[in-house]
């Protein structure tokens, strides 16, 4: 099962990637220029990537109260300045493959000053237009709401019909701020949904981001309730427990490794929420029937002793047919942003770094155990990392419920 940590290398080894494969470009650029444009380029180059060793090395340590606009300009800038790198190296390998085919001609060009300024200039306008259209994907405020029909067996007559709205990762912090989470939490009211619940990510890694959250979300209503569960960068700041109880003062019911009987005229069913803490000994528990605390079997019992078709919250997909297995009839989880960044799709498949890591990235998935187990995944709103979305738009989630007989 892929894990924290993987996924962790692969995003640090991605980015070294972009990293290396913009150097040939710059240190070509460098090796060129006089003493004051190699201060210039090494200016350039430093300048732009302090905004990815900040986010990814410092930003927990090291709070900086910037204002939003600041916060993007740096992106917009960091973003600009590797582009134009790439291109910078992707030109300088396309000019030695031509010059290696005419091998003994002269130089292409015989202005070498005017031909690396228009490079720099032509490359530097291309990369500005793709990373400000990159940032606008991200900065939109208002969520695409995904309409889904799912069928869950055995559900009550009186629940044909039940909608569910979902909003997941909302990472509170300098990219989603209270304003922006106040205008996804109004498009989730205007839905209407029977039962909210949110699969956790609130905060990208520092306690106090929990607070805007809080004041955007409190008080959230819905005729069911409005349920929550953890997720993995809940645990990052180190004080989960303080992050759970801003939630729950704000009216939101965590479920942690629990299940409520939830709906209407008499009839429920069971929603169940696993902490994502314990989530990932859900593969040991199910293969080797190992549970020290026994949290993990309390939960099953919880669960597995309901007459009531059995939903369940887990923020992070990988543990579906785990979950299939412990006799979910349908599962509702989030963590992989839709894998935010995706490059390319044909049909099911994506090009994407987070397919990497999970096979599921975003829509309706089937079990292959229990063919008639689900689960979504949504794309949730927030974004990590770099504040970059792409091919993968920010998701509200409206699921309506179905009748299908056992």
């Amino acid at each position: 099962m892929p894990s924290g940590p993987i996924a962790l290398w692969v995003a640090v080894a991605g980015l070294l990637g972009l990293v290396v494969a913009q150097l040939p470009g710059w240190l070509e650029l460098w090796r060129r220029g006089t003493p004051w444009g190699k201060a210039i380029v090494g200016g350039i180059v430093g300048t732009a990537h302090a905004p990815f060793i900040y986010g990814l090395l410092l930003y927990k340590e090291l709070p900086l109260e910037l204002a939003p606009s600041l916060w993007y300009v740096a992106w917009v800038w960091g973003l600009t300045v590797m582009l134009g790198g790439i291109g910078l190296s992707l030109w300088r390998l396309m000019k030695k493959s031509v010059r290696s085919l005419r091998w003994g001609s002269p130089p292409l060009e015989t202005q070498p000053e005017r031909r690396h300024f228009l490079r720099f200039a032509v490359l530097g306008g291309l990369s500005v237009a793709a990373s400000t259209q990159l940032l606008a994907t991200t900065q939109r405020r208002r969520g695409y709401v995904e309409y889904v029909e799912l069928p869950v067996s055995g559900l009550p007559p009186q629940l044909e019909g039940m909608t569910i709205g979902v909003i997941s990762d909302v990472h509170s912090g300098p990219f989603m701020q209270r304003s922006q989470m106040e205008e996804y939490r109004r498009e989730l009211e205007e839905l209407q949904c029977d039962l909210i619940v949110l699969p956790g990510d609130f905060i990208i890694n520092r306690t106090a981001e929990i607070y805007p959250f809080v004041e955007a979300f409190s008080g959230l209503k819905a005729p069911m309730g409005v349920f929550a569960v953890t997720g993995n960068h809940d645990y990052f700041s180190g004080q989960v427990e303080r992050v759970c109880s801003e939630i729950e003062r704000a009216g939101i019911s965590l479920l942690r490794n629990a299940a409520v009987e939830v709906g209407r005229d008499g009839a429920t069913i069971t929603l169940a929420g696993i902490d994502d803490f314990y989530a990932r000994a859900l593969p040991d528990y199910i293969e080797h029937g190992q549970d020290p605390d026994g949290v993990l079997s309390q939960w099953e019992r919880q669960i597995q002793r309901s007459p009531s078709p059995r939903l369940v919250l887990c923020h992070r997909p990988y543990y579906f047919e785990h979950l299939a297995l412990l006799g979910a009839e349908g599962v509702i989880a989030g963590h992989t942003h839709g894998g935010q960044i995706v490059l390319a799709e044909v049909g099911r498949w994506a090009l994407a770094p987070a397919a990497i890591v999970s096979p599921y990235l975003a829509g309706t998935y089937w079990s292959s155990i229990r063919s008639r187990t689900w689960m979504y995944v949504t794309r949730g709103i927030g974004t990590v990392g770099i504040p970059v979305r792409w091919n993968a738009p920010p998701e509200i989630t409206h699921i309506r419920l179905v009748r299908r007989e056992r």
